[in-house]
This record gives structure tokens, C-alpha cells and sequence, in this order.
């Protein structure tokens, strides 16, 4: 965890939720910068980083919400990076640098950003069909969120956000998954164990 993350009331709660799931080896650091991996090999870095939960602050860059048709009207980001080792992985050619999967302890700043852009797009509304779903936020483009809701809270919470707050539009959440909601609640799997297989 990044020294800001920690003061963001959504990173403390996720440093209880990893401590509650058996977590022993977090480290709050001394500044902003995640420190680089060192490994004897590029195999064990990539297993290393895979590893490896980062909690940080979103900068505006990542909280100015894109447009991502054909999924839906805008992408809203809770986190970037996945814990799987699926072979046809997306991420692993879209994002750069070592799979860290980074969360993001500043949520309500970027659940903020989503007020300005209900009614501006309607990517997902052409079809008849899908008319009355009004503006479509997408939130598992670039991470799997409920594969870390156990540790992060962050889905839950933006359901919540979605289903209670008085949008000035209809508004509609979209999450893609490839988990079983009890893989997720139950954390990580034996070693040697296929992480995300179903039970």
C-alpha cells in the first residue's frame, strides 16, 4: 500500500479486509512509488508480480472515464490487473509493465466522475432492445473485480453507489466475469491448485 492509499478511508478498510483473509506480509510504504520486483528470472518476476496486490491512488488519468463500445457507454475503473494466469489473456498485451494487480483505495472520487457523464453517450442504446437501459458504466474492462472483492470491497460498494444514488438519468452497471462468486469469497486456492477453477 502507497502512502497516500493508506490516508483513503476505502484503503484502511481494504488493509482489514486482507488481514481478516490471512494476509501477513502487507507493507504500507514510506512514499507514492511501488518499489520494483526483483526475481532470479523473468518467470519467477511474472509469478512474483502476479502475486502481488498493490493498493494505490487512482490518478486523474485513470479516473477520467473512457468511452469502451461495444461493452458499454463509459469505463469506470476499480482496479487494473487480474490475479488469473489465463493463457488468452487481454490484459497482458494491453497493459504495460509487470501484471501487478493494482486497487484503488481513493473509490469515491472515481464513483464521483460518473455524475458528469450520464446522458452524454449512448454506445449501448442503439438497439431497440436496450433503449430504456439508459447510460452503461462498464467496470471489469482492465481488472476482474470480483475475483478481489474479497480483499477490496470495492464492487460491492459500487453497486451500492449505483443502485442508492439519484442519478440525474437511467444509469446501468455492466461486470463481466469469468469467477464463481465462492471462488472469490473464499480467497486464494491450495498451491498447486488451479486458482479460479469452480467447485
Amino acid at each position: 500500500m502507497t502512502k497516500s492509499a493508506a490516508e483513503h478511508p476505502h484503503g484502511a478498510a481494504i488493509v482489514e479486509r486482507c488481514s481478516a483473509a490471512g494476509v501477513r506480509d502487507a507493507t504500507v510504504l514510506t512514499g507514492d512509488r511501488l518499489p520494483a520486483l526483483r526475481a532470479e528470472n523473468d518467470r519467477a518476476a511474472y509469478a512474483l508480480a502476479k502475486k502481488a496486490l498493490a493498493v494505490v491512488v487512482a490518478p486523474p488519468s485513470k479516473r477520467r472515464l473512457q468511452p469502451i463500445p461495444p461493452s458499454a457507454d463509459w469505463r469506470i475503473d476499480l482496479a487494473e490487473g487480474c490475479p488469473g494466469h489465463c493463457q488468452y489473456c487481454y490484459l497482458a498485451g494491453s497493459l504495460t509493465g509487470p501484471p501487478i494487480t493494482r486497487v484503488y483505495a481513493n473509490l469515491p472520487e472515481i464513483l464521483r466522475e460518473m455524475d458528469a457523464h450520464v446522458g452524454l453517450v449512448r454506445v449501448m442504446s442503439a438497439s431497440v432492445q436496450r433503449a430504456g437501459e439508459g447510460t452503461t458504466f462498464e467496470a471489469s474492462c482492465y481488472s476482474a473485480p470480483l475475483a478481489l472483492e474479497h480483499l477490496t470491497g470495492s464492487l460491492s460498494a459500487t453497486l451500492a453507489h449505483v443502485g442508492t444514488h439519484d442519478w440525474p438519468g437511467p444509469v446501468g452497471l455492466r461486470v463481466t466475469t469469468k469467477y464463481d462468486k465462492r471462488v472469490a469469497a473464499a480467497g486464494p486456492a491450495p498451491r498447486g491448485a488451479h486458482p479460479f477453477a469452480s467447485p
